[in-house]
Formats: structure tokens, C-alpha cells, sequence
């Protein structure tokens, strides 16, 4: 499926960019999601 892996790769990207900013905060990551308008939320 080419969404799916597109939220992988978006989901990638933002990890690395949680470590980079030091907030490795999973709630900060949900929100970010409904943020940026995803109603998916990837349970890590």
C-alpha cells in the first residue's frame, strides 16, 4: 500500500526530528499527527 508507507516514511522523519529538537515525547508525536491533519495514530 503506497499511504501506508508514505505515513512510514513521514513517521520516520518525524521521529528524527523529535530526537533532534530532544523531544522524544510520544503524546507530543499523537498530537503532532492530528496537527498536521492525519487521523492515523501508529501505536509505537
Amino acid at each position: 500500500m503506497m499511504i501506508f508507507s508514505t505515513i512510514r516514511q513521514w513517521h520516520r522523519k518525524r521521529e528524527r526530528n523529535n530526537i533532534l529538537n530532544h523531544m522524544p515525547d510520544h503524546r507530543l508525536a499523537d498530537i503532532g499527527y492530528v496537527r498536521h491533519g492525519r487521523k492515523v495514530l501508529i501505536g509505537r
